[in-house]
Order: structure tokens, then C-alpha cells, then sequence
């Protein structure tokens, strides 16, 4: 049976609504094993396997090992969520610019209602996520709000979502940077990670952007990430730039990442579980040599450790 489901994607930049209209074919197959490799081997009843039906080892996953028909439905969603993501990433952005012409005592009447605007347009996409793109966030139980503590980066916590077509989650959190930023001196690499404790994930894809500080003109960048994923989330590496304009421009000003995965037993029902997400930064001579997720904490490696810092934030949902 085909089920056709209508998704409205507003585009920012466009300004305009598009319709993704995905035809799903849902339906029901027998558990095929543990072993990747056998998924290619399935008869022309591939049509009827869904997510919930493949149990494939925790860390990385093989996108492509997937039936043919499985895989289209996984990445057609998944594009439908990157969408969805780039929209909040850009008006967070904006966000963050406002903010910090407010605090510099910029066009201060302008921006406000500027910023105001931009707020309630952020709170709608936000909050009606099932409407736009499809996505249901997982019910949060408590958090443990540490962005207070910083002056330079806004860390806020992470968000975990759930598709209900293509039975798959989404771990996603973001950063921004406040009034100061990096004058030059950038150091080396930059990091960003997203975890899950208490359970074990297979990850099917991964992602980050970062907007830079110029406001409504802000540049989006997709830089090239060196990632480590494993069984509990990922770790990301990247170059950051600073090019002397006026005013300077920073490329990591604010900055959003994501990755898709699936349970690898099985949605924890009955359970709570810590999310995290955490941004590293550096300048000088340090530089970021590796970030991984690891089972209660992040793990962090530096060349010339001395002008680093890592902020983290966390989150506890409930299944």
C-alpha cells in the first residue's frame, strides 16, 4: 500500500513554500539478521522492510548497504530534515547577529523589532516541526542548562527528534557566538559533538554547517568535517577562517550540526536518556586533534594545549 504524505518546507531563502511530496511505501518484513553485508541479497519483497526490521552494528553505518527502496526512503527523509535544520540554523544566525548589534548599542529601536520579528518566525518553525517537515521531538524529562556560565558562546541544548515514516532519529544542537569573537588569530582545527548515553546507535549520516557574523547577508558554509562516529555519537573537526573586512568576518559565528541514526536495540521505551552536544574552540598555536563521543563524556585531544576551550550542554529525554 502507498501512503502519500504532503510536507510544506518553507524556504528562507527563497521566501516562498514548496511542496516535497514523498511518496512512502510502508509496510512490514521479516527480521534479516545482523549482518550488513546480506541486506543486498534481499529478494524483490525489499519493498515491504522497513528500519525497525534491520539490526545493523552499532557506530558508522553503510547508507548504501540498504535495500534499494529503503535507502531512497531514508534519504529522501533525511533530505527533508536537513532542510528543516538549515531553516532554524539560518534564523539563529540572524538571531545571534541581532543580539550582538543590540549589545554594541547598534540601531537599537530598528533591532529590537527587528529581532522580536525574528524570534516568533523561529518559535513557529520550531514548535510545529510535525508540520513542516514530518519530525516529532522526543519529550524532554529535565535539563541541565549550563549556557549561563558562558560569556563568549551560547551553547543551548540539544534537541532529539524522531521520524515516524522513515523510523529514524535526529540529534541535533547548535552554538553561537555572543558579542566578541576571534580577532585572527583562529588556531586550528574547531571542534563540535553530539552523544547519547545509556544506549548504543547505528548512525546513518552526519552533518554540519556554520553561518558567519555579516548579518542578513550571512555566508553559510559547509566545510569539509573530518568526523569520528561511533556507537554512543560523533565527534567533528574543521578548519574555521577570519578574513580582516569591515567589519571582520568569523565563518564559525554560529553553527549547527546533526546526525541520523536508529537505536541499535530498538527505541528504549520505558527509559530516560542523556543527550549532549559540546563546541570546542582554539586559537593561537593549539589545535584540535581529536573529539569523540564517549560513554559518560566527550573526549578531547590538543597539539599545544593551552589556548582551548569546550562548551557543553546537555538534555534528558524520556521514550
Amino acid at each position: 500500500m502507498v501512503k502519500i504524505r504532503i510536507v510544506k518546507i518553507k524556504s528562507l531563502r527563497r521566501g516562498v513554500l514548496s511542496l516535497v511530496t514523498l511518496g512512502l511505501i510502508l509496510g512490514f518484513g521479516s527480521p534479516l539478521g545482523t549482518q550488513a553485508s546480506s541486506l543486498k541479497d534481499t529478494s524483490k519483497d525489499a519493498v515491504n522492510i522497513t528500519l525497525d526490521d534491520i539490526k545493523l552494528e552499532p557506530g558508522q553505518a553503510d547508507i548504501n548497504q540498504l535495500p534499494e527502496e529503503l535507502k531512497e526512503k531514508v534519504q529522501d527523509r533525511i533530505k527533508v530534515m536537513d532542510e528543516y535544520f538549515l531553516q532554524l540554523g539560518e534564523l539563529e544566525n540572524k538571531i545571534a547577529n541581532k543580539k550582538a548589534e543590540l549589545n554594541n548599542r547598534i540601531n537599537v529601536s530598528q533591532n529590537l523589532n527587528e529581532l522580536n520579528a525574528l524570534q516568533e518566525e523561529y518559535k513557529y518553525i520550531y514548535n510545529n516541526s510535525e508540520i513542516i517537515a514530518g519530525i516529532t521531538k522526543v519529550e524532554i524529562e529535565a535539563t541541565i542548562d549550563l549556557q549561563s556560565a558562558y560569556t563568549n558562546v551560547t551553547v543551548p541544548k540539544p534537541t532529539l527528534y524522531y521520524d515516524s515514516d522513515s523510523k529514524m532519529y535526529s540529534l541535533t544542537g547548535t552554538w553561537n557566538w555572543n558579542t566578541n569573537y576571534p580577532d585572527g588569530s583562529v588556531g586550528g582545527l574547531e571542534g563540535f559533538g553530539l552523544r547519547i548515553e545509556q544506549e548504543q546507535i547505528t548512525v546513518f549520516q552526519h552533518d554540519l554547517y556554520t553561518w558567519d557574523n555579516m548579518g542578513a547577508s550571512a555566508t553559510r558554509y559547509h566545510p569539509s568535517v573530518s568526523a569520528q562516529v561511533n556507537s554512543r555519537g560523533i565527534g567533528m573537526k574543521w578548519q574555521d577562517s577570519w578574513r580582516n573586512l569591515s567589519p571582520a568576518t568569523y565563518s564559525a559565528f554560529s553553527g549547527r550540526g546533526h546526525i541520523y541514526f536508529k537505536f541499535y536495540n530498538g527505541t528504549p521505551y520505558g527509559k530516560s536518556l542523556n543527550t549532549a552536544s559540546v563546541y570546542a574552540h582554539t586559537w593561537s598555536s593549539t589545535s584540535l586533534t581529536s573529539l569523540s563521543a564517549g560513554l559518560t563524556s566527550f573526549g578531547f585531544g590538543w597539539k599545544n594545549e593551552s589556548h582551548n576551550w569546550s562548551r557543553e550542554n546537555y538534555n534528558v529525554v524520556s521514550f
